[in-house]
């Protein structure tokens, strides 16, 4: 019995796994400037308008939390930081859209949008992703938007040719999501 105590109190020795101190530093919150590249707000209605002409309407949910970094090995700092999340939620079975909002430090922050399964990292500054084309400026249901993004989804690698996925997203700072297109040629625009 005494073998066995002994061994479990030096299993944390030999495994590694010694408690270290860390630093908390807390982040501040995300300026309003920052979140203004996300053009939702709570309670607002977004419609996009079909291929096929019918509108589905999305509800809109915006909340803030705070998250920290995770550390598997003895860190110096431990970073909580603000995170703010716009969900919009469909009236129609379909997919649900995810924009999630956060700062690595007090002058870096991420932005990205999930549609479903599908991924896109949003540019906050010029430089900071390369996987995306710039338009000057496009015309969808008669309106006009400049400075568009528009992202190729990664993920056209799926095995199922029957799977439907986002092929192409186009988003403005100002608007949000202007026209999502699917796989299969069917697309929703912003209708306003």
């Amino acid at each position: 019995m005494q073998k066995l105590i002994y061994l479990l109190a030096i299993l944390p020795l030999i495994s590694g796994c010694i408690p270290c101190d860390s630093t908390d530093v807390h982040l501040p919150p995300i300026p309003d400037n920052i979140l203004a590249f996300v053009p939702y707000q709570n309670g607002d209605q977004v419609i996009l308008e079909h291929s096929e002409g019918y509108q589905i309407e999305f509800s809109t949910t915006r909340f803030k939390y705070y998250d920290q970094d995770y550390c598997d090995h003895c860190c110096e700092y431990t970073y909580h930081y603000e995170v703010d999340n716009t969900i919009l939620s469909p009236d129609y079975p379909i997919f649900s859209i995810q924009i999630n909002l956060s700062s690595a430090d007090s002058i870096h922050y991420f932005m990205d949008l999930s549609i479903g399964s599908d991924y896109f990292p949003i540019p906050l500054v010029e430089d900071q992703y390369q996987q995306f084309e710039i338009l000057d400026s496009i015309q969808l249901l008669d309106s006009t938007y400049y400075d568009v993004f528009k992202f190729k989804s990664s993920e056209n690698y799926y095995s199922n040719t029957a799977s439907i996925y986002v092929d192409s997203l186009y988003y403005n700072h100002n608007f949000g999501i202007l026209k999502i297109i699917m796989n299969n040629e069917e697309y929703y625009t912003l209708y306003r």
